[in-house]
């Protein structure tokens, strides 16, 4: 990727506003290089005069020792600021990275990696981000630049042999970290990928550990992990291997070429056939410029080894297609229609569904059940837009999906699944996740139809409560009831349940189901369940098997003539007689 292309895909990743500050640093960074290559040609014509027995060399010794000294504060100044830019272009681009990497995160609508390493690779895409912008303004044209007018300055005294000296040693050490290029950037990339194995495992590990005191198995469960932390020191070993001889062969090459420079210009010197200032300029320039061509060396290495962070900035946005005003359709209601669909998982061998087809009309209580992996959840999330359709036609109210932004399909659809998504902050927050604009009396409304209580809060003060991660310090149904609670501030025409009331009681679910339907009356609601309980206040009931429909009907109708059906009732029977017996 070249220089032009990376600062387009940065100025997306970071936004237009700024384009400006990273000019500025640039300019900084530039002008401070210039002040500082400046200098040695300044102390050597000082030394000059010094040496010189001119009668108004006293008056220009002066005049060039207080320029000297007016370039060298300038310059720490100047530096001073635009390092001072750059920090602060490191804290805003954190901010504008980390919005364009989660609002992609978003709108692709799912993750492969845990929440660790989703972590970490936005932790490396954010520092290799600001390295490119560090070395676009500090590593690139300073060091050109400084070369140039050392070069210039050298020529411009006839000295042609310690010019080509200078310039040989520019031209090999380039080349030589081009050679080692492909080695260090492998060789980091191996050691990226498994850091961020690493943060992958550590998060899936520290998620995992109440199973793992359980089982008393922590013995194999650090075994696990340090294989890991064994490959992680193996990539780093690898890395600071090839940098060190990359690092051996510069220092070479800066002792071939510049020591026989120094030497030269000593011995000449030393002969009388050059200057006593041309030697102080020839040996200030080698002590000025050994560290900017080995940062413009570095720079190349830089770029190369952080190009991974185009991996995820490089691409579009993932934003949904923008559709024509023409081709907009705004749903109806909350009819739905299944036609022909079709999926199949990446990867899978077989398709999960096969050639659905369903209607649910407006208003309707549907409940779908099935025996586990008969792709009742996996049906949901396609009614709820989490999975795409292989082949087959979804339409809501009316509109095929195609033709109905996301954001539109949103706010007609609530879909509440079994696993309970709470943020690590206050009930207040978890919330607001749902409507941002609601009110705390409208909160505590929900609350109340939840049915959510916490110890002895209640109302404001349970608002005001903060969940731990993953709500591990509430239940299982207090967290359940935390997501039916989000839905109460919703306004959907469609709403989709799946198995939302497992970790309920029959009285807990009899009480959600209830608030649902007096808070819905209108909506279409489709149900994932396998209780007797919610088939009662269904109007159909949905039986699948093997990734199809292979029954529907009122609950009186599947009773006669669906064996599941009537294996879930007798079984429904068996226990609550069990339930009277131990009650007597």
């Amino acid at each position: 990727m070249n220089i032009f292309s990376m600062f387009t895909t940065i100025t997306r990743a970071t936004g237009t506003r700024h384009v400006g500050k990273i000019t500025l640093i640039i300019l900084l960074s530039v002008l401070s290089s210039v002040l500082i290559i400046i200098s040695p040609v300044l102390i050597s014509r000082t030394t000059g005069y010094l040496m010189s027995d001119a009668t108004e060399g006293l008056r220009i010794i002066f005049t060039l020792g207080a320029v000297y000294v007016f370039a060298i504060s300038a310059q720490k100044i100047i530096a001073f600021w635009a390092t001072y830019l750059q920090s602060e272009l490191r804290v805003e681009c954190i901010a504008s990275i980390s919005e364009f990497f989660l609002r992609k995160l978003y709108n692709s609508g799912s993750q492969k990696d845990n929440a660790g390493g989703v972590s970490q690779q936005l932790s490396q895409a954010t520092n290799d981000i600001y390295i490119i912008i560090r070395e676009l303004t500090f590593g690139l044209l300073p060091p050109l630049i400084q070369l140039f007018i050392a070069l210039w300055t050298i020529l411009s005294s006839d000295d042609y042999i310690v010019a080509c000296m200078f310039l040989m040693f520019a031209v090999s050490f380039v080349l030589t970290n081009y050679i080692y290029t492909n080695k260090i950037v492998a060789a980091r990339q191996a050691l990226m990928d498994s850091s961020r194995r690493t943060y992958t495992l550590l998060s899936d590990s520290v998620r995992n550990i109440p199973v793992v005191r359980v089982f008393n198995g922590f013995s194999l469960f650090m075994k696990r992990f340090n294989s890991q932390l064994t490959e992680d020191a193996r990539t780093q070993s690898a890395f600071w291997k090839v940098s060190f001889h990359s690092q051996i062969i510069s220092a070479l090459l800066q002792i071939i070429f510049f020591g026989s420079a120094f030497f030269y210009t000593l011995y000449g010197a030393s002969t009388g056939q050059v200057t006593i200032e041309h030697f102080i300029l020839v040996s200030s320039y080698i002590l000025i410029l050994s560290a900017p061509l080995e940062n413009l060396g570095q720079s190349y290495i830089n770029f190369r080894q952080s190009a991974h962070a185009f991996s995820v900035f490089s691409g579009e946005l993932l934003e949904q297609p923008v559709l024509r005003e023409g081709n907009i359709c705004r749903p109806q209601n909350g009819e739905i229609n299944l036609d022909q669909v079709s999926f199949c998982y990446p990867e899978a061998t077989s398709s999960t569904l096969h050639d659905i087809n369903l209607h649910f009309r407006s208003g309707e209580f549907i409940t779908i059940t099935g025996k586990s992996g008969s792709g009742k959840s996996t049906l949901l999330k396609i009614l709820a837009r989490q999975l795409p359709l292989t082949t087959g036609k979804y339409s809501l109210g009316g509109c095929d999906i195609h033709t109905l932004p996301e954001q539109d399909f949103y706010e007609n659809i609530a879909y509440v699944s079994q696993e309970e998504y709470v943020f690590m902050d206050s009930v207040a927050y978890n919330l607001q996740i749902a409507n941002p604009d609601a009110t705390r009396e409208e909160m505590i409304s929900a609350l109340d139809k939840s049915g959510l209580r916490i110890g002895h809060l209640q109302g404001e003060a349970l608002l005001d409560l903060d969940l731990a991660n993953e709500g591990t310090n509430i239940s299982g149904g207090q967290r359940q009831r935390l997501s039916l609670a989000r839905l109460f501030l919703r306004n959907p025409a469609v709403i989709l349940l799946d198995e939302i009331t497992s970790s309920l009681d029959l009285i807990s679910e009899t009480h959600a189901i209830n608030a649902i339907l007096a808070a819905f009356p209108a909506a279409t609601i489709i149900s994932i369940s396998h209780r007797i309980s919610t088939f009662n206040y269904s109007d159909r009931i949905v039986v699948m098997n093997d990734g199809r429909v292979s029954d529907t009907g009122p609950l009186n109708e599947l009773l006669q003539r669906n064996d599941f059906i009537a294996q879930l009732h007798r079984s429904a029977d068996a226990t609550a007689a069990e339930g009277m017996s131990q009650a007597k």
